[in-house]
């Protein structure tokens, strides 16, 4: 879901939600988050990225998978 490119849908951000609600430190859980807001170009996107940027250890890795097309998972 992270390497995926194309845009996620509104149910899956659901889920994710509720993942995060069970496992709040799961990085990659707000990373799918934020990614998927980010993908559709949702309003909650600036303070989800300021509530899940605290549980994400590395943010230039954070940085890099917001900001560009292509985001190599290692």
């Amino acid at each position: 879901m992270i390497k995926d490119p194309y845009p996620v849908d509104r149910q899956m951000i659901g889920e994710v939600y509720d993942l995060i609600e069970i496992f709040p430190y799961f990085q990659s859980a707000h990373m799918l988050l934020l990614k998927g807001l980010r993908n559709l170009a949702d309003v909650k996107f600036e303070n989800q990225l300021r509530n899940s940027a605290i549980h994400i250890a590395d943010r230039e890795v954070l940085y890099y998978m917001l900001n560009t097309e292509t985001f190599q998972v290692a």
